[in-house]
């Protein structure tokens, strides 16, 4: 989803029914390139041609701080206080984290599939704003995000994203079929069947109901999650996806070279408004 679009569909839902995440709709960016749910030292230097059509964490930072300063400012008007978010790319989820699955083994060793907890904290951020708001403030709320996003866009010539959506899910999965990752994929099954762990694929494994119950992991979640990134290491599995996906990405996009260039220029004036809200966090 679009950057401070996301900002903004999490906030109206959230503000009327306490959800935590907005969905994407189509022709809104669905967000950092991450089709595998929930950083990492490997992960973190993942590039991918995308990226350059994506805001980096810092500026995502920027712009749903921006967004959130005004949505507040509204508030005020209103007599109501705001719980600022205060967002911090330290805190977030690295762009392309757990792309192809967990890949940090200290993480995996400690919290199996979940996130580690700052950014487990950043993630739920939006719901402890809400939980802090009375219904007046919530129906309120949903009116000043949306006053929010309206601002903050003011000049900003928005796209249609569904095409990034498309070269974003398309190169993952046609990377992924491509018989090097496809044996890549192999070797890596095989090896989790040594460790004692039968699964066809990354997906399978993070994707396991038993991963998904309970606060925190539970002694299998986190052997299997060790052994899952241990396994992507010894067999290069990650770097033999990313690298496939790399290729694939630059044909995608060098096939629609204006329509990129007009995604580079918003994600440009979107940041350049956040700078005008938040004149601190310029430099």
């Amino acid at each position: 989803m679009r950057t401070s679009l996301k900002a903004l569909a999490v906030a109206l839902v959230i503000l009327s029914s306490a959800c935590a995440h907005g969905v994407p709709t189509e022709g809104t960016r669905s967000g950092h390139a991450s089709p595998v749910p929930g950083g990492t030292s490997l992960t973190r230097t993942i590039r991918l041609p995308l990226d350059a059509y994506t805001l980096s964490n810092a500026e995502q930072a920027l712009v749903d701080n921006a967004q959130d300063e005004l949505t507040g400012d509204c508030m005020r008007t209103h007599g109501f206080r705001w719980p600022a978010l205060r967002r911090s790319a330290p805190d977030m989820i690295p762009v392309n984290s757990r792309r192809y699955g967990i890949t940090d083994l200290a993480d995996a060793q400690k919290y199996g599939y979940r996130l580690n907890p700052r950014q487990a904290a950043d993630v739920d951020a939006v719901r402890k704003q809400s939980a802090q708001l009375s219904p007046a403030q919530k129906t309120t709320g949903s009116s000043c995000a949306r006053k929010a996003y309206d601002r903050l866009h003011t000049g900003v010539a928005e796209v249609d994203f569904t095409l990034w959506n498309t070269v974003n899910k398309s190169s993952f999965e046609q990377a992924r079929d491509s018989a090097v990752v496809a044996s890549a994929i192999h070797a890596w099954s095989r090896c989790m069947h040594r460790s004692g762990f039968d699964f066809p694929d990354p997906l399978a494994a993070v994707n396991d109901p038993a991963f998904s119950s309970g606060a925190d992991a539970s002694p299998h979640e986190v052997d299997v999650a060790a052994a899952d990134a241990a396994c992507k290491e010894s067999t290069a599995l990650t770097t033999a996806w990313s690298t496939a996906e790399r290729r694939i990405q630059q044909k995608l996009i060098a096939a629609r070279p204006g329509y990129f260039d007009s995604v580079k220029k918003e994600n440009v004036t979107l940041v350049a408004a956040a700078h005008r809200i938040l004149p601190a966090s310029n430099g």
